[in-house]
Order: structure tokens, then C-alpha cells, then sequence
């Protein structure tokens, strides 16, 4: 939104119309109109290195800001708690030290801690992970049993992820669950509400024994996250005298009932003994009652004939004569039986013409050794020792000669930007036959650095406790990937105490080692299907996918990963089965699974 960087004067472009405005004269997080086509703006202002470019939310002494760290060029969040009456200076250090302590844990359902501190005026800040959110009401108005699954295995996977370093949230609330728009949910300020002296008495979501003055703990934490589900699953919050879930709202499982009964007993030692065991109960079982419908707030499922259970039938919707009735059935179904085989023709006519598409522009896979490739070009009617690739083959095909595939582009870092010249004449010394199918090629590789930048940017890369971070110098650490940028990749180690100033390290994508980088490709993949919640998103999560595996097995093929670009191919085919002539095209082949 900024022009430029300089602290002394202030011009923005409008939001509504991006003409430039000098705001150097108006008071920092006002709201003014654009004097050329009135849309609101609202006045950034500096705090620290990091431009506030927008209030989230405010109360006395505390507010949060969107904002853009200048320095990283990526949007973050501030939360700034101000040193006066309302906090003392003891509650100001327990913020930051349990800031401190949330730092060291990386996950991707964990709001990420990038820095914090004291400012020139003695408040307390963080500077975290900025996260687009939908408010709850909305996450409440479009639940589903498959969507509530999901938010609460990503909800305890952060608390266990946080319970591992010892650490308990104590003021688990809606305020502090982040429901994404990517479909994710991250869970914030962990020992926050504790440090602040929040009233527990008035907490909604607090346990019975929390608010009877007993310190916070895993069963406190796991009663709060029963109140937040079960007000998901039926838009209010549980009474104290109330029927079992599954009992009010058939079409939830009993086992889910059962299981959020346990988490709000009001006897902590009654509750489940461990996040794990919930989350193997949530995992495990639908919480979908089997053969149900669309879930409704007053807990009725609507029946076969878009009916609920008990609805009336009014005499004009009595069923007609049978005579009838199975005439008009047999009409219809001669109706589909046509419009079923007339999709069947355009369907095999469309395969086949992508299947002699595909044929035409057949080529020998490029990831074969040089001697597999001299003999297929022998085999074609290549001459021995030719270069530049420029001879067609006996028959038509056009084949890469081994000279012409070993001077291909490798940028240790992804970065085919930075490769330019080499691509130019890397396609001019294809054969011509190949050259479009070869741009293609690049074109998608040349993708991949700036698609890990911007995924990686929001979405940190863990594989759980006892994953591993390796780099191609062979060295290898206990850690997650919590975030990266253009500047490049920041490794979280877990096996080195938050005080060990080895603990964050930085490094580069040409930095890691080849299988961690394809590992990486492929864990974004995973996510994007792991997302989908319905059948739309689950097509669109699979075309993705697709995508995403293509890409990788060309960057294995390219990079000399032969095996590696089989599995992965293979994993596209999985995907979305009936592409395979994409995979023809770029002469790879798919592993059999």
C-alpha cells in the first residue's frame, strides 16, 4: 500500500482507484475518504520496522493490527499491550515470556511467533503470522459434520503440539481459534489470557474448575474445546442440564456424543486423558451419524424426498396411481438411458482425440540414461554422435540426443529466472518437432520456486515430531520449516532448547537436499486434498493436486531423480486417473502403485 519506506513522509496509493496520496499530515490509523473517488482508506503508521496498516481489533491498552514487515516484505500481525494502569509491568513479562516460549513450536495449526519485545514507550508487542480469517458466526452458519472433523483435529493438533513443549492455552475461546478462508484453522495466543489476569469467572468457555480458581491444565484446555465444538455443531453452547449430543441432534455419531460428553464433565479427571486420544476417536470415526443427510440446527435430517422425519403429507402430494407411477418411471429412465449413452459417445470421442493428440507428439522419455537413450535412437534410426538432437528418427519421432539433454538448465535453487540464456539455447538445440512440448516443460519448472515461496509464505512445512530437516551438505535436524520467502527458508530445530541462538537458522532453497525439497512439493499436495471438505472441493482439491505432483515429477526427471519422478507421476495418475496422456507428453511413466 505503501509507496515507499521512508518514516518522514507517508504516501500511499488508494485502495479504490491506486492514485497517489500524501498522507504525511493526517494523524497515523485515521479513516479519510479519497478525495478522487471516495472509497475509505486508513492512514498506516510506523511501529518499529513494521507499517500498521489496519486495526483488527481494540481495547483498552491492547489493540492488534494487520501490517507489512518491511524488512521481509509479508503481511503480519502485531499485537501491541501497553504499559500503564491497566497492566502491571509483571504482567507485561509474563506476555512476553510465554511469546517467548510459543516461538519455539512449529506447526502449521500454530499461529507462527516472529518476534517480540518492548517498544520506546515501554509496551510489550509480538509480531506474528497473519492469518485471513472468516469470523465465527459464519464458520458456525456453514458447518457441516465433515467440516467440524476437520477444525477439531486441526484444534488438537495444536493444543498437543503445545502440550509437547509444556505448554497449556488456559483461555481457549473463538477470539483466539483462526478460522482461515485456505480452509485451515490455526490456533493463537497460547498462555496469553493467563498472563493478562483474564477473568476466568466470566469466560463462557472455561472450565468449572478453572473458574473455581484451580490453574489452568490439559483438561481444562480440552473442556474449552468441548464448549467451542459443541456450539459449532448446534449454534449455542452447551447448558449445564442438557441431552447428550447425539441424542438432540441425530445426525451426529453417538460416538462423537459420547466423546464430547467425556470432555465436558465437570470433573477434570473425568475428561479424556490426552489430546492423543481424542484425536484417534475424531480421526477414527465419522461424526456423522451413517446414512444421514444435510444436518440441520434443530437436529433433524431431511429425509429421501426432501422431507424431514415427522413432516406431514399434505393430500395433493399422495402418491399417484401405481399404473401411472411406473409408466412415468419407465419414460424417464429411457430418458437417462439415452442421455447416459449420448455423454458415453462425446466422452470416447474426446479421449480419443486426446489420446492421437498425445501420439502425434510422442517422444522418448528424457530421463533415460545416456546409453538407454543411445539405444533407443539407434533402435529409431538415429545417427551415432549427433548433435544438437536436430535428426528425426526413422518413422517421424523426434527424439533429445544425450548431448542436448546434459546441457540442460539445472539452477541449483529452482530459480530458471536466473537461467535465461541457458533455457534460449537449451530450446534451440532441441529438434523443432519438440521445441513447443520443451517450452512447456520449462514454463512449468519455471514455476516451482515462486509456487514454494508463496505457499510456504502462510503455510508452514512440518512433518510432526520426528521430522527432519535435511541439506544437501548432509547435515540433518529435528525441525519444521515454519515459513519462507524470496529471501529464503527459516528451519525451527527441536532438538536445541528456545534459548540456544542455534535454535532458528536460516537458510536457502539450494541449501536443502534434493528429497527434502521433493518432500516438501509433495506436502503441499497432501494438504490441498486433506482440505477438501465436500465433493466441489474435493475435485478442485484433485485437479490441484495433479498439478502439483505433475510438477514434481518433472522437476525429479529434470533434476536426474528418475525413481523419484516415477513415484510421483504415479501419484498424479492417483490423483486424477484418465491424464496419463500428460504424462506421455513430457515422456514420463508412472510407477505402479
Amino acid at each position: 500500500m505503501t509507496e515507499h519506506s521512508s518514516q518522514s513522509a507517508m504516501k500511499i496509493r488508494c485502495p479504490g482507484c491506486g492514485h497517489k496520496l500524501d498522507v504525511s499530515e493526517l494523524a497515523p490509523l485515521s479513516l479519510h475518504p479519497c478525495p478522487r473517488c471516495g472509497v475509505e482508506f486508513r492512514v498506516p503508521k510506523w511501529f518499529q520496522s513494521i507499517l500498521l496498516e489496519d486495526i483488527l481489533y481494540e481495547e483498552p491498552a491492547l489493540q492488534v493490527y494487520r501490517a507489512l514487515d518491511t524488512t521481509l516484505d509479508r503481511e503480519v500481525c502485531v499485537k501491541v499491550v501497553a504499559a500503564g494502569s491497566r497492566f502491571s509491568e509483571e504482567q507485561l513479562e509474563a506476555f512476553l515470556s510465554v511469546t517467548r516460549r510459543m516461538a519455539v513450536v512449529a506447526h502449521p495449526q500454530v499461529v507462527s511467533v516472529y518476534a517480540c519485545g518492548r517498544s520506546d514507550d515501554g509496551a510489550a508487542y509480538v509480531v506474528q503470522q497473519y492469518v485471513p480469517t472468516i469470523s465465527y458466526a459464519e464458520t458456525k452458519k456453514q458447518m457441516t459434520p465433515a467440516l467440524l472433523q476437520r477444525y477439531g483435529l486441526c484444534i488438537i493438533d495444536a493444543l498437543k503440539a503445545a502440550d509437547a513443549a509444556d505448554i497449556c492455552h488456559g483461555g481457549l475461546g473463538p477470539g483466539n481459534i483462526l478460522f482461515g478462508k485456505d480452509n485451515f484453522v490455526r490456533v493463537t495466543d497460547f498462555g496469553v489470557a493467563r498472563a493478562l489476569g483474564k477473568d476466568a469467572e466470566a469466560d463462557p468457555y472455561a472450565g468449572p474448575d478453572v473458574r473455581s480458581g484451580a490453574a489452568v491444565s490439559t483438561a481444562s484446555d480440552l473442556y474449552s474445546l468441548g464448549v467451542i465444538l459443541y456450539e459449532l455443531a448446534t449454534g449455542c453452547r452447551p447448558a449445564e442440564a442438557r441431552t447428550p449430543l447425539h441424542v438432540s441432534h441425530p445426525s451426529y455419531s453417538q460416538a462423537f456424543g459420547e466423546c464430547l460428553e467425556r470432555m465436558l464433565s465437570e470433573r477434570p479427571e473425568e475428561r479424556p486423558d490426552s489430546y492423543a486420544e481424542i484425536f484417534s476417536i475424531l480421526e477414527r470415526k465419522s461424526l456423522a451419524r451413517q446414512g444421514t443427510g444435510k444436518v440441520f440446527r434443530n437436529g433433524g435430517a431431511r429425509a429421501a424426498g426432501g422431507r424431514r422425519p415427522g413432516d406431514l403429507v399434505s393430500p395433493a402430494a399422495r402418491p399417484v396411481q401405481r399404473s401411472e407411477r411406473r409408466r412415468g418411471s419407465n419414460i424417464v429412465n429411457v430418458l437417462l438411458l439415452c442421455a447416459f449413452l449420448a455423454l458415453c459417445a462425446v466422452f470416447l470421442a474426446y479421449r480419443l482425440q486426446q489420446r492421437r493428440a498425445a501420439d502425434m507428439s510422442g517422444m522418448v522419455s528424457p530421463s533415460l540414461t545416456a546409453s538407454k537413450t543411445a539405444a533407443a535412437g539407434e533402435a529409431l534410426g538415429e545417427l551415432p554422435g549427433g548433435t544438437g538432437g536436430k535428426r528425426e528418427a526413422e518413422g517421424g519421432v523426434a527424439v533429445i540426443a544425450p548431448a542436448v539433454w546434459a546441457s540442460r538448465p539445472q539452477p541449483p535453487d529452482l530459480d530458471f529466472k536466473a537461467t535465461r540464456e541457458e533455457n534460449k539455447r537449451y530450446l534451440e538445440a532441441v529438434p523443432a518437432a519438440l521445441q513447443e512440448t520443451e517450452r512447456d516443460r520449462l514454463r512449468i519448472l519455471g514455476l516451482a520456486l515462486d509456487y514454494l515461496q508463496q505457499t510456504m509464505r502462510y503455510i508452514g512445512y512440518d512433518r510432526g515430531e520426528n521430522g527432519r530437516i535435511m541439506l544437501r551438505d548432509g547435515r540433518s535436524y529435528l525441525g519444521a520449516i515454519p515459513r519462507a520467502n524470496e529471501k529464503g527458508l527459516t528451519i525451527r530445530r527441536r532438538d536445541l532448547a528456545e534459548t540456544d541462538t542455534e535454535a532458528s537458522m536460516q537458510v536457502g532453497f539450494a541449501d536443502l537436499a534434493w528429497p527434502q525439497l521433493w518432500d516438501i512439493f509433495a506436502f503441499y499436495a497432501e494438504k490441498r486434498l486433506d482440505m477438501a471438505v465436500n465433493k466441489r472441493q474435493e475435485r478442485i482439491a484433485a485437479r490441484d493436486s495433479f498439478d502439483n505432483y505433475l510438477q514434481l515429477a518433472l522437476l525429479c526427471d529434470w533434476y536426474g531423480f528418475p525413481e523419484d519422478s516415477r513415484r510421483y507421476a504415479g501419484m498424479a495418475v492417483a490423483a486424477q486417473p484418465g491424464k496419463e496422456y500428460l504424462l506421455r507428453k513430457y515422456g514420463l511413466a508412472a510407477a505402479p502403485r
